[in-house]
C-alpha cells in the first residue's frame, strides 16, 4: 500500500504529536504527506502557476487561468478554476466543483472530505543578539541561536550545514544566500515572521536539503529563487515570478501569485496517482461520500 492516501493515513497520528518531538520529526512528517503544496485553510493561485506534485487544502482551492498541476489535487471544501487549467492527476473535493473553459483533469474527480491535523512547530529558542548588516555586505554566518536578523540590499550571505535560530528574519532585495550542505541539512528557524524583498536567491549545492521554518507568517517578494522547503505555522505568500525548489506547507492560507513555480523534491510529493478502482477502495477508509463527476467543465 504505497499510495498517496495510505501515506496520509499512516502519518496523521505522527503529525498530531509533532509538538512533543524534535524539529527533524516535524520535517519528516511534512515531507511524508506527499504534498508539494499544502494549505491548512485555503489555497489560491494567480495566473500561470506551475506545481510539480500534489496539492492539498483543508479548505477551498482556487486555481487561476493557465495554472498547471503535475499531480493530484485534494480540497477539503470547494474546488474551482479559471480557464486553461491542467491537472494531470485526480481531483478530490468537498462540497462544490467548477472548472473554467478549456480546463481538464487527467484522472477522476471524486466528491468526499478529508482532514489533516495542523502541525505544531516546536518552540524556537532564539538568542538575544540581533544582527543587522548594511547594504552590499559579505556575511559568513555560523549555525547558532540569534536574535532578529536583518540584511540590507545587495548583500551576499554564506550558510553552512546546521540549524540557525532567529526571533525574526528580513532579507532586503537583491540578496544572494549561498548554501553549503556538505555536512548535512540547513534549517533556518524564525520564531516570528520570515520575509524577503524582491530578487532574493537561495542556492548552492544539492548534497542535502534546506528548510525555512517560521512560527509566524512567511512572505517572499517578487522574483525570488529559493532552493529550500517552506514550512509555516501561519500562512505563506509568494509573489510574482518566484521559483521554489522544495515543498510549501502552511497551517493557514497559501497564496501563490502570478508565474510562481513550485518544483517540489525529486523523491517527494510525486506519489503516483492511484488507478480509479484503487482510489475508491482507499478512500473508503475515510468517512467519504464519493461521487464521480465529469473531468471537464
Amino acid at each position: 500500500m504505497n499510495t498517496f492516501k495510505t501515506k496520509i493515513i499512516t502519518t496523521l497520528a505522527a503529525i498530531a504529536l509533532t509538538s512533543a518531538t524534535c524539529l527533524s520529526s516535524l520535517i519528516e512528517n511534512v515531507n511524508s504527506t506527499g504534498f508539494a503544496v499544502y494549505s491548512g485553510q485555503k489555497l489560491s493561485t494567480g495566473t500561470n502557476v506551475s506545481v510539480d506534485g500534489n496539492t492539498g487544502s483543508g479548505g477551498s482551492t482556487w486555481l487561476a487561468n493557465n495554472t498547471n498541476i503535475d499531480g493530484s489535487v485534494y480540497s477539503g471544501t470547494g474546488f474551482s478554476t479559471g480557464s486553461n487549467v491542467n491537472i494531470t492527476g485526480s481531483v478530490t473535493y468537498g462540497n462544490s466543483f467548477w472548472m473554467g473553459n478549456n480546463s481538464s483533469v487527467g484522472g477522476d474527480t471524486l466528491q468526499g472530505s478529508y482532514n489533516i491535523d495542523s502541525i505544531d512547530i516546536p518552540s524556537i529558542s532564539s538568542g538575544n543578539e540581533s544582527l543587522w548588516y548594511k547594504k552590499d555586505s559579505t556575511i559568513d554566518l555560523d549555525p547558532g541561536s540569534y536574535g532578529s536578523l536583518s540584511i540590507s540590499k545587495g548583500s551576499k550571505v554564506y550558510l553552512s550545514s546546521g540549524t540557525y535560530d532567529f526571533k525574526s528574519v528580513w532579507f532586503d532585495k537583491d540578496i544572494e544566500i549561498v548554501l553549503n550542505t556538505s555536512e548535512g541539512d540547513i534549517i533556518i528557524n524564525s520564531a516570528g515572521s520570515f520575509s524577503t524583498g524582491q530578487n532574493v536567491t537561495i542556492s548552492g549545492d544539492s548534497i542535502n536539503s534546506t528548510y525555512i521554518v517560521s512560527g509566524s507568517r512567511l512572505s517572499l517578494g517578487n522574483n525570488n529563487n529559493i532552493a529550500a522547503s517552506l514550512i509555516s505555522s501561519a500562512g505563506i505568500s509568494i509573489d510574482n515570478g518566484s521559483i521554489i525548489d522544495g515543498i510549501v506547507y502552511a497551517n493557514q492560507e497559501v497564496w501563490l501569485s502570478n508565474n510562481v513555480s513550485v518544483t517540489g523534491f525529486t523523491n517527494l510529493s510525486r506519489v503516483p496517482v492511484p488507478e480509479p478502482a484503487t482510489a475508491l477502495l482507499l478512500l473508503s477508509a475515510f468517512p467519504f461520500v464519493l461521487k464521480k463527476t465529469r473531468n471537464n467543465k
